[in-house]
């Protein structure tokens, strides 16, 4: 088992408009950083502290009253905050194919960095990416020699920043939403047992 040491974004969108969804890989590992965090969503937070004033007054029970009922039945989302620096020349990997050379409306792998940031976003605004067709996410320890399963996930608020006065490099922040693949469900519910 081997931690991988970059985050990769993989994301299905037709972005040369020939009628079939490309596949592209974005490897993002120059000044990574990599936020995981858990968004809790509990189905009662905090909520009952009058009901438990209440009844800790009527029975005198001493204990504190300004105290909420929880209920955590497995809410909320996973999160991974991403930020990444990419410049030109990089050998990761930024589009369907990998190969460096001359830029394809599908692949920007060591090409100028507006390049890259424009065929990134342009895999991002075609795709629809949600539970009926999750992106993926591979980085620490979910990729296929981790200990964990590739995430299935939506992107929120993706942004590339190009400086004007270094233009040989550009840096990304992306945030990525853990969620439920509706095909996976759906195929795990049709399964029988034998």
């Amino acid at each position: 088992m081997t931690v991988l040491n970059k985050a990769v974004l993989i994301v299905e969108a037709d972005v040369d408009g020939d009628g079939t969804a490309e596949t592209g890989e974005f490897h993002m590992s120059g000044n990574l950083k990599i936020t995981p965090s858990i968004r809790t969503g509990y189905l009662i937070g905090g909520r009952g502290s009058t009901v438990n004033s209440v009844a800790s007054s009527a029975g005198g029970s001493g204990q504190a009253k300004r105290q909420g009922f929880y209920l955590d039945l497995g809410g909320g989302a996973r999160i991974y905050e991403i930020e990444f620096d990419q410049w030109e020349g990089s050998d990761d990997q930024w589009g369907d194919t990998g190969n460096s050379g001359t830029p394809t409306q599908t692949d920007a792998t060591g090409a100028a960095p507006m390049t890259q940031l424009e065929v990134l976003m342009e895999y991002l605004a075609i795709a629809e990416i949600d539970s009926r067709s999750p992106a993926t996410l591979r980085c620490g320890e979910h990729h296929a020699n981790g200990l964990y399963d590739e995430l299935d996930v939506a992107v929120e608020g993706p942004q590339g920043t190009r400086s004007a006065e270094d233009g040989s490099w550009w840096s990304g922040n992306i945030t990525l939403v853990s969620l439920q693949s509706l095909e996976k469900t759906i195929d795990g519910a049709s399964q029988t047992i034998s």
